[in-house]
């Protein structure tokens, strides 16, 4: 998918900056970092919904643990 990022000046530096430091081009460091943070999320999704399956079957757990 084609995209265009309008980044603020200030960013858009830093960007090339720390791409530059690191020997990538700065469309690798933006990628790497927009997957970062869709993984971030994704995992603090899946903690959310496993917090709701120990919450709501606290008991049925409970008792498979203990079969």
């Amino acid at each position: 998918m084609a995209m265009t990022l309008r980044l603020p000046e200030a960013t858009q530096e830093l960007l090339k900056h720390y791409a530059a430091q690191e020997g990538v081009s700065a469309h690798s460091a933006a990628v790497a970092a927009i997957s970062s943070w869709i993984e971030q999320r994704q995992e603090e999704e899946v903690r959310h919904v496993a917090g709701q399956i120990l919450t709501e079957d606290a008991e049925l757990l409970h008792r498979l643990g203990n079969s």
